[in-house]
């Protein structure tokens, strides 16, 4: 009654306030506020024994590929879910 899903994924990540590259010329100017970005986590869910209600936690992590630098972020968190039917 366990279940483990894997996921992945990629998007855009708004970054403020804008980072800057004390190298440049003009460091005010900034590195742009968008930058892509890719994920990949997995869901740990368990089916409880009542109906439609499930209970798990979730686990990320994130590669934010801004130029010049290269972003590591993780996140976690709990899910508590009841489907209505």
């Amino acid at each position: 009654r366990l279940a483990i899903e894997p996921k992945i994924g990629a998007g855009v990540t708004l970054i403020s306030p804008v980072l800057t590259d004390p190298n440049a010329p003009h460091p005010e100017d900034g590195l742009g506020p968008i930058a892509p970005h890719v994920a990949s986590g997995v869901d740990f869910k368990y089916l409880t024994l009542m109906t439609d209600f499930t209970a798990g936690g979730s686990v990320n992590s994130y590669v934010i590929l801004v130029p010049g630098a290269t972003i590591f972020a993780i996140s976690g968190g709990f899910v508590v879910r009841y489907t209505f039917s």
